[in-house]
């Protein structure tokens, strides 16, 4: 029979082995949430500027203490600096670049992609080298032969420099995601089709696509906020000011009003419509965030 002191030695210190266990569970876990909701609150803060000044009238922007909130609203900021300048063409203009190179990226990456995960053929291992080595090469790189190239086609001032590459595969961290989430189907569904007479395109039109979702969404995410967002290849490209894109027209409007005003008293508006700008971004994120990490972890570096 135990002693029963040795029986309550023993409990106290399962006890108190217990209580530090949970206490520094609870401690990493305090110092866990901290960080992250300090993380998280420091890169909000700008977005939270930006709406802040877009609501504010143009006389309190500069006062001292500096208000994080407005005393009033001031919503009408926002219809002033639409109408200021073309802005809803500048949308049209971004909505059918973005549109037009979503699909076009979304289909040939895809179908690259299943080139190089799924069919057999001479120096695909080359190939699929050099993608990766294209990774390396920063994009300013090839911005001077790339605009040479297009300037000889003649198709400088047009939307061609900018919604063509979307559609010739030219995407190479695109092409590896869906590459590396292809290779994880099993191949049994492909070989079932191939026996019932299905071609290769089938196999990627029927099979593959409807299987990768996931994968696709992701890189459709990746595509718009890429375009959505696209500064400086517009504003090479483009010469003619009805074919400008919400950013570069945003950054005109910057550069009329200072010019005009020589200050900053029109910083409201400029806030105003770089809240616009955003605010598809933030709406698409928040509406397909679960399908967006969903994605990405099942993209993962598998294969």
């Amino acid at each position: 029979m135990l002693n029963p002191d040795f029986t309550a030695m023993v409990r106290g210190e399962v006890r108190r082995w217990a209580r530090g266990r949970i206490l520094r569970y609870l401690t990493g876990r305090f110092f866990l949430y901290v960080v992250a909701v300090g993380g998280a609150l420091l890169y909000a803060m700008p977005l939270f500027l930006m709406v802040s000044t877009s609501l504010k009238s143009g006389d309190v922007l500069y006062v001292r203490p500096f208000r994080w909130i407005p005393e009033t609203f001031h919503f009408e900021n926002y219809v002033q600096a639409w109408n200021a300048f073309p802005f809803s063409r500048y949308l049209r203009n971004t909505i059918y670049i973005t549109v037009f190179n979503m699909v076009g990226a979304v289909f040939s990456t895809s179908l690259a992609a299943y080139a190089l995960a799924r069919i057999r053929f001479p120096a695909r291992g080359l190939f699929f080298t050099l993608l990766l080595a294209s990774l390396l090469l920063p994009t300013e790189v090839i911005f001077v032969p790339t605009y040479i190239i297009w300037w000889r086609l003649g198709f400088v001032n047009t939307y061609v420099p900018l919604i063509a590459p979307g559609w010739l595969a030219m995407g190479a961290s695109k092409i590896f995601m869906l590459r590396q989430f292809f290779r994880t189907l099993p191949a049994e569904l492909e070989d079932a089709a191939k026996i019932d007479g299905a071609s290769p395109f089938d196999c990627y039109w029927r099979i593959i696509l409807p299987l990768s979702k996931p994968a696709i969404g992701v890189v459709t995410i990746f595509e718009f906020i890429g375009k959505w967002n696209s500064f400086v290849e517009p504003l090479i490209y483009l010469k003619d000011p009805d074919t400008f894109t919400l950013n570069v027209g945003l950054n005109m409007f910057r550069d009329a009003y200072y010019e005009q005003f020589r200050n900053m008293v029109r910083m409201h508006w400029f806030m105003a419509i770089a809240t616009l700008i955003v605010l598809p971004i933030l709406i698409i994120f928040i509406l397909l965030q679960r399908h967006f990490v969903e994605g990405i972890q099942l993209t993962g570096l598998k294969g």
